[in-house]
Parts: structure tokens; C-alpha cells; sequence
């Protein structure tokens, strides 16, 4: 694309912003066809701009969450990126009111325990930096954070209630389709954003929706291209390209649904409304390589399991190997589902899943849950066509992680 056309559609941005199309917005508490959940604000865009384009001009009823403010450090603005959200999201025809900050850390969801997180630092509405604590927005639904709408105070930085504000916004949308990031994203937040998604719909009584997860970060330089070279080299925008395959070991792992974009410029547009986080050169930056002609979902279906109230279990259900045993750091920090093997290490800092004594995914545990006692349990999914497989944990009856292994 030529960096001048970027330019003049970054420059609509303003207007789009106040004539977006006539809004079917739904009232609170009536059930919408697409709700995306995105780690930050620009995830939303990335991973379903051209889905929302699209459910808009359908005139389908649709929400949109964002987990953290993108606030780390002062270096980031939460409030900057917020009003980066609203508008563009609006040059998609998505209005204010069905935009929700739930306003958690951005950097630390990985992080997050039993107790609180400590005072972090992040920038006031004055521009000031300061350490504080406790959920915030200033725009999206009531303008005011997800927690504080529901209770008229912000929630502390707990995993607690991080799920509990996701399982109200879950009860509350009731959701048939949800798009997200994949469990697999290279990102800490965007995994986690994943897995509080699943550990809120544990605690609903919602019919399990359509999950569709997607991938933002996959190594240096993807998706514009597949080379680990750094720095990175600029990106040329093409709105006609497909979407460009994993890089390995992940080659074999192809997403089953690849939806049209059909309208490429407006995601184009929606993206350059990021304008804080475009670098030096924004008409050949690495978030335009989103703007294709088509966005890749990696879709499941959940089902209730039988066994255990409360909780869902992707289909199908019928020969998926199990497995279950304490782990602890005085003894039995093994649990062997074959051919793979999860581990509590000496610390109780990391639980890892290995497979002939290679690490397919590890993941750090909140330090106030470290080397306490927990139940554990494994399930090993295998695609057939492709060989790919999922193994999903629990720890104490509730959902834990996935780990791919191709």
C-alpha cells in the first residue's frame, strides 16, 4: 500500500469516530452474537476488526472487553489507550456503551494470585506517575471500570477477581460467539487472557459459546513474515494477502477458519488509530501486517462435563485420555498422562509439561500459591487430520492452562 493512502485514512479517524452507522446497541443484560475479549487495547482490532466490520454492518448485537489498560509503566498511557479504543472501534460502528475495561495490569496477568498485587506504577489523567493499586477506566460502558460499575469500588489486582469480573460480563452478554487470543500466543497476557476467559465460564451457568481463538504473537516479525531477523524489516501493507502460516515448530498447526475481511481499509483505519504505539516509521509498521484480507481462528466448542459440575471440557468428549494427582514440593510433583509428563518444579515457581524430556509449555504460578498442595488433573486432545495435539490442566477442580504440542 502506498504510505500516503495510510495516511489519509488514518487522517478520517476523527470523523469516523462521530458518524459511525445507527447502533443496534443491546441493552445491558441482553445476549449478543459476538463478544471479543482482548488482552490490550489494539488486541480487539487485530484479532477481529474485520469480524466486528462485519457483525456491525449485519447489524448484529455486539460487546467488546479489554482485560488491562496497556498501562506497564509510566511509559504507557492506560487513558491514552482507552480513548485509542473508542475511536477505533467506533470508525468500525461499534458503539461506546458495548466496550467494557475490565482495567487489570497490563504485564502482570501471569502474575496475578490469591492476595493482591502490590502499588504498580501508571500514568493519571494528569500525567503524573504514581504507584497505585485497584481496577480504572474512564471510558467504555458508564466510563467507568468493569468492577466499579458492579460493585462501586475497583476490584484489586487478584486472579480471583479478574475471573469474576469476566464470568459477570459472560452472565450478563451471554455470548454466542466469542473471539479471543489463543492459549499458544507468545504474549504472557494474551495466554492468560485465554485461560481467565475458560475459568470464568466454569463459574456460569451460560450455554458454552463458539470459541474462536487467534494468534497476535508468534515470534519476530510475524505475520508479515516468517524470518527471526531483528530488528524487524518495515512492513509493505497489502490488503489482498492471505494470512500467513506459523512459523515452526507450529507450521502443521493451520487455523480452521479463515473469514474474509471485507472490509480491508476500514481495519486498516481501525489499526492506525493506535497511533501511541506505532513506532519511528507508522506508514511500514509491524501492527499494519494485520491488515489482510482475511483474519485466522482457530475455533473450539465446549461441553458441559458430567463428571464435574461447573465445568467445561472441549468436544468431543469420548476416548480423551485423563489423568489426576496432588502435586506438591514435598513429594509427588509428578503427573504422568502418556507420552507426556506435567511437573511441579522444586520451588513450585513453574509447572511444565514435557514430552521426552522436552518442554512443550511451562507456566509460572502466583507467588502466594507456591509449594501449597493442589490437585491436578490432565486431558490430552488429538486432532486427527493434523496430528496437533491440546492437553489441558486443571488444579483444584478448576481450569488451569493449555499447552499445544505439534
Amino acid at each position: 500500500m502506498d504510505p500516503a493512502r495510510f495516511v489519509t485514512l488514518v487522517a478520517t479517524i476523527p470523523a469516523m469516530s462521530v458518524a459511525c452507522r445507527p447502533s443496534a446497541t443491546p441493552t445491558r443484560d441482553e445476549a449478543v452474537d459476538v463478544l471479543v475479549v482482548a488482552p490490550h487495547p489494539d488486541d480487539e482490532v487485530l484479532i477481529a476488526g474485520g469480524v466486528l466490520e462485519r457483525a456491525r454492518a449485519q447489524r448484529q448485537r455486539v460487546a467488546v472487553v479489554v482485560v488491562t489498560n496497556g498501562d506497564f509503566t509510566c511509559e504507557r498511557n492506560g487513558h491514552a489507550r482507552q480513548d485509542e479504543t473508542i475511536a477505533a472501534l467506533a470508525s468500525l460502528g461499534v458503539a461506546e456503551d458495548d466496550v467494557i475495561f475490565l482495567g487489570y495490569p497490563d504485564g502482570w496477568l501471569v502474575d496475578l494470585g490469591d492476595a493482591p498485587l502490590p502499588p504498580l506504577a501508571r500514568t493519571m489523567p494528569d500525567g503524573s506517575c504514581v504507584k497505585t493499586g485497584g481496577t480504572y477506566a474512564h471510558r467504555g460502558a458508564h466510563r467507568r471500570d468493569e468492577h466499579s460499575v458492579r460493585t462501586g469500588s475497583p476490584a484489586p489486582y487478584t486472579a480471583d477477581a479478574l475471573a469474576e469480573d469476566l464470568a459477570a460480563v459472560l452472565e450478563r452478554t451471554r455470548p454466542r460467539d466469542v473471539y479471543t487470543t489463543h492459549p499458544i500466543d507468545t504474549h504472557p497476557d494474551h495466554a492468560a487472557t485465554y485461560e481467565y476467559l475458560r475459568r470464568a465460564l466454569d463459574r456460569t451457568d451460560v450455554a458454552p459459546p463458539r470459541i474462536h481463538r487467534a494468534i497476535v504473537h508468534a515470534g519476530p516479525c510475524w505475520p508479515d513474515g516468517r524470518t527471526r531477523e531483528r530488528p524487524c524489516p518495515p512492513v509493505v501493507p497489502d490488503l489482498h494477502a492471505p494470512w500467513m502460516p506459523l512459523p515452526e515448530p507450529f507450521g502443521a498447526y493451520a487455523p480452521r477458519e479463515l473469514v474474509p475481511v471485507v472490509g480491508p481499509d476500514a481495519k486498516l483505519r481501525a489499526i492506525g488509530a493506535y497511533r501511541s504505539q506505532f513506532g519511528d516509521d507508522p506508514a511500514h509498521d509491524w501492527l499494519l501486517a494485520f491488515a489482510r484480507a482475511e483474519e485466522a481462528f482457530y475455533p473450539e466448542v465446549l461441553l458441559d462435563d458430567a463428571s464435574h459440575p461447573r465445568r467445561r471440557v472441549r468436544a468431543p468428549l469420548a476416548d480423551v485420555p485423563r489423568a489426576s494427582a496432588p502435586l506438591t514440593c514435598d513429594g509427588g510433583r509428578e503427573l504422568a498422562i502418556t507420552p507426556y509428563v506435567v511437573t511441579l518444579d522444586p520451588d513450585g515457581a513453574r509447572v511444565v509439561i514435557t514430552r521426552a524430556g522436552a518442554v512443550v509449555r511451562e507456566w509460572a504460578t502466583p507467588l502466594d500459591a507456591r509449594c501449597a498442595t493442589h490437585d491436578w488433573e490432565a486431558r490430552v486432545d488429538r486432532r486427527t487430520d493434523d496430528g496437533v495435539t491440546e492437553i489441558t490442566l486443571w488444579r483444584d477442580g478448576r481450569f488451569f492452562g493449555v499447552a499445544i504440542d505439534p
